[in-house]
């Protein structure tokens, strides 16, 4: 079955609410300015063209994605599954609604607001790396869930994963797949699966956590380089169409069966496609972070987790000799 964008890819009144003042206030006034500048830093990140634009196409990005993963149809039923453990949200909703459908969207809709930016501390802590289709003849496909997850240990079939359940980011095991263009796909892999692959795959990362502060994020990090063959674009646009709620697109009709171009279909199998380069992740990754100004001053490992005051200490030390270090060679260079 073949239909066009408008039928695929959008849905008239998905966000509209009694609880706002206009039919579309959420849909302008949140996602509009998230879409506006999420496309900018997408493109940026993309094209690695950041130092002309400055770093905060990241936080404009990773909020961009945090928003595509929940808002789409999937993940508001997701969100309204979640719910509906709240037996108070639910009733104060259920007495007020006058259809099924109207329920849904308002806890939906609630739950939407409440758990925005819910995957942003794991990502942000996470392993980037931008994949090519250059080299490729497929390129990549995108689905009406374009924020994929995969874990090698939870089958989309399987029982315990019937929609519209997806493995937890938490998980050391599960990449975050996320088509950027034709040609290019970022994948997020957790710290310390991107060192010991096939380890503790359903086991929570260090620190695991929705919110909470969140590591300094090296825009530099990210890894970029690797271009993929045939198959391995297949592998990537499988996992993204298994994962779709009902449709996909694609440039060229042949790549909506990316199962015809893979070597196998084994769920576990396509865990090695999405692994980064151990050595790069080793170069760009791991060590203590410091920030702050003179009123202020923190850090954290590479997990997240703060430093000690002992350490914070240190480090202010530390960062003073240096000052004064830079400040003689200065003067001596007036000298």
């Amino acid at each position: 079955m073949e239909r066009g964008p408008g039928k695929c890819f959008a849905e008239n009144h998905l966000y509209s609410s009694r609880r706002f003042p206009t039919i579309d206030a959420l849909e302008r006034f949140l996602f509009g300015p998230l879409d506006d500048f999420g496309a900018k830093g997408l493109k940026i990140i993309e094209d690695n063209s950041w130092e002309q634009h400055g770093t905060d196409c990241v936080t404009w990005t990773i909020e961009f994605f945090d928003a595509l993963k929940l808002r789409t149809p999937k993940g508001l039923d997701w969100l309204f599954s979640q719910a509906l453990q709240s037996t108070e949200l639910s009733d104060a909703i259920w007495s007020a609604a006058q259809s099924f459908q109207a329920a849904k969207r308002e806890i939906s809709l609630i739950s939407l607001q409440r758990l925005r930016q819910i995957n942003l501390t794991t990502w942000w802590e996470a392993v980037w790396e931008i994949v090519s289709s250059e080299d490729s003849k497929t390129k990549f496909i995108f689905s009406d869930h374009p924020v994929t997850v995969y874990n090698p240990e939870f089958f989309p079939l399987a029982p315990h994963m019937s929609y519209p359940n997806e493995p937890s980011i938490l998980l050391r095991g599960t990449r975050t797949l996320i088509p950027l263009s034709l040609h290019s796909c970022l994948i997020i892999t957790n710290l310390e699966y991107a060192r010991e692959p096939g380890r503790k795959i359903s086991a929570p990362r260090t620190n695991a956590r929705y919110f909470g502060q969140p590591k300094l994020f090296d825009i530099r990090s990210i890894i970029r380089g690797r271009k993929l063959s045939s198959t391995e674009v297949a592998a990537i646009n499988f996992i993204i169409k298994r994962r779709a709620k009902r449709y996909i697109a694609a440039a060229n009709p042949e790549w909506l069966y990316p199962e015809k171009d893979m070597k196998t279909q084994h769920w576990s199998k396509l865990d090695s496609i999405l692994l980064p380069n151990k050595d790069e992740v080793a170069f760009y990754h791991g060590g203590e972070f410091f920030w702050g100004n003179n009123k202020y001053f923190t850090g954290a490992d590479e997990f997240g987790r703060p430093m000690s005051k002992q350490k914070i200490d240190e480090a202010i030390k530390s960062h003073a000799k240096i000052k004064e270090l830079v400040k003689a060679g200065r003067k001596d260079k007036t000298d």
